[in-house]
C-alpha cells in the first residue's frame, strides 16, 4: 500500500470586525505555511513549501433602496523550498475581488435589480513563472419582479459579457514549446424562474 499523501498547513488570522450604522465592516489578516504533499498531476510531480501572508477586507452597507456588498483578499504568497524557492506559487494572484451592488424597489421592496463583478489579478500558470495568466474581471446580472403575492419572477444572467478568463494552463512540460491546455471559466448563460411561496 503505498503512502497516503496530505498537505499540512498551519494559519494564524486576526481580524476585526465592525458595525457602522448602515452595515459591517470585517478586516482579517493572515499568515500561513504549507508543506504541499507530493501529487500527480499530467504526469508531473508536484510539491512544494509555500509561505503567504495577506488581508481580507469584507464589507456589506446599504443607502436606502441601495445596497452594496464585497470584498478583496490581498495575498502574498511564495514558493519556499525547491528548484522554484522564491517564486510565486501557481494560479495565486495578488488580488482577488468581488462587488454586489443591488436596488430593491416596490411598495415593500418586492423588487430587485443587481449585479455582481468577480475578479482577478494576473497569475503565473506554472511555479517558475515563466507564463502568466491575464486578470480579468466579469459580471453576473439578475432581475426579480414580485407578480402578485407569493409569485416572483426572476433572470440570471451569469458572465453577461462572455468574458475570457483563463483559470489554469497545462502543458506536461511542453508550454515552452507552445503545447498547453487551458481550461477557462464558464461562458454566458441566462436562467428565467419563476417561483411561488406559499
Amino acid at each position: 500500500m503505498g503512502d497516503v499523501q496530505f498537505d499540512e498547513i498551519s494559519q494564524f488570522e486576526v481580524g476585526l470586525k465592525k458595525r457602522l450604522n448602515n452595515g459591517v465592516l470585517n478586516v482579517t489578516g493572515f499568515v500561513s505555511n504549507t508543506d504541499e504533499g507530493i501529487s500527480n498531476e499530467l504526469n508531473r510531480t508536484v510539491g512544494n513549501p509555500f509561505k503567504a501572508l495577506g488581508l481580507e477586507v469584507e464589507s456589506a452597507l446599504s443607502f436606502g433602496n441601495f445596497g452594496i456588498n464585497g470584498s478583496v483578499t490581498y495575498t502574498k504568497a511564495e514558493i519556499d523550498g525547491g528548484a522554484n524557492q522564491g517564486n510565486t506559487p501557481r494560479r495565486q494572484a495578488d488580488f482577488v475581488y468581488n462587488l454586489a451592488p443591488t436596488y430593491s424597489f416596490g411598495t415593500s421592496k418586492q423588487h430587485l435589480l443587481g449585479i455582481t463583478i468577480l475578479g482577478t489579478s494576473e497569475s503565473y500558470a506554472q511555479d517558475d513563472n515563466d507564463l502568466v495568466m491575464p486578470g480579468y474581471a466579469y459580471i453576473n446580472a439578475v432581475a426579480k419582479v414580485s407578480l402578485t403575492k407569493g409569485l416572483s419572477l426572476s433572470v440570471n444572467a451569469n458572465n453577461l459579457f462572455d468574458t475570457i478568463g483563463v483559470t489554469e494552463v497545462e502543458g506536461n512540460g511542453n508550454i515552452a514549446g507552445g503545447l498547453a491546455a487551458a481550461r477557462t471559466i464558464s461562458g454566458r448563460s441566462t436562467t428565467m424562474t419563476l417561483q411561488y411561496s406559499f
